[in-house]
């Protein structure tokens, strides 16, 4: 068909067209002429076109060519959550779709068992002297055993969820997502970067389990987690 040849497994092409089997997310793409070729892709579902058409035209634009088009996209699924609008060089518009989840809130937990939350309507900056002194933290030690390496350290924890809804149910918890998740600081670096220009890891996160504790999930954060 149209003398399209396999030329590795899953992409045939011809003199003038490249052929992706499969199903993809729907685009199209036009690129005017640069004296050379113009081009065209598409996808419409299944299989993935990108054509170049030869011409002798002169070009009209003098530096990088404009495109126009559009496609659907995500991350993390095949499913897409927003749709990208060419429109020239340089203008690209982003349009998040009804169904995208969207952030709602930040909120950490303070010393006096309560949480305060984060929103667009509620600024808050964890991270100023007022706040950092409200915050629950607790401290443990931490041991990183893993690929012959044996480091302690002590590792300040703090409690954390951060929540997001769908743009088009954000007035009801329904289809919410939230994580729950601690932050952890290392007192001293920790990981196989320790005695390299990398330095080692000072920080990260790690998801909790349901009813489970700041000492627990850094207990299991220790076998879990490798830096």
């Amino acid at each position: 068909m149209l003398g399209l040849r396999k030329v590795e497994p899953g992409r045939w092409r011809n003199d003038w067209m490249e052929f992706y089997p499969g199903f993809n997310k729907w685009n199209l793409r036009y690129l005017p002429s640069n004296g050379l070729n113009w081009k065209l892709d598409f996808c419409f579902i299944w299989g993935q076109f990108y054509m170049t058409f030869k011409t002798n035209k002169p070009p009209k634009y003098k530096d990088e060519r404009p495109t126009y088009g559009f496609y659907f996209y995500s991350v993390g699924s095949w499913f897409p959550d927003s749709l990208w609008i060419h429109r020239g060089t340089k203008k690209i518009k982003c349009i998040d779709l009804p169904w995208q989840y969207d952030w709602v809130r930040t909120s950490k937990f303070l010393k006096d068992g309560t949480w305060a939350h984060q929103t667009k309507k509620n600024k808050i900056d964890f991270y100023t002297p007022e706040w950092e002194e409200k915050i629950h933290k607790e401290t443990h030690k931490y041991y990183y055993i893993h690929d012959d390496l044996f480091q302690d350290t002590e590792a300040t924890c703090k409690l954390e969820e951060r929540e997001w809804r769908p743009i088009m149910f954000k007035w009801t918890r329904l289809f919410r997502k939230v994580r729950r998740s601690i932050d952890v600081d290392f007192s001293n670096p920790i990981g196989k970067g320790v005695d390299s220009y990398k330095g080692g890891t000072y920080g990260a996160g790690h998801d909790t389990n349901k009813g489970e504790t700041i000492k627990q999930c850094l207990k299991r954060m220790m076998k879990e987690r490798k830096f």
